[in-house]
């Protein structure tokens, strides 16, 4: 096994919001795949399925997004 440094994503990005695109991937249910896709060609005229992942992040972030308020409060401060 190679040991070294973990990457990690700095959380910055959460309190400074970026336009920035950035590709991804996800495993998901084929089912729900199928319905996401006849949804979001009935609802998105241009690039159907990168505005619906787009709207699907953003509802998905405004639903859980006060997990991370809750967590912040978890963590204690660290004396310097």
């Amino acid at each position: 096994m190679e040991t070294g440094e973990l990457m990690v994503e700095d959380t910055k990005p959460l309190f400074s919001p970026s336009q920035e695109e950035v590709r991804t991937s996800a495993t998901v249910f084929k089912d729900d795949l199928k319905t996401f896709k006849a949804i979001a060609r009935l609802k998105f005229d241009s690039d159907p399925m990168n505005n619906a992942w787009k709207e699907a992040v953003i509802l998905f972030i405004q639903q859980n997004k006060s997990l991370l308020k809750e967590t912040a409060e978890q963590i204690p401060d660290k004396k310097i």
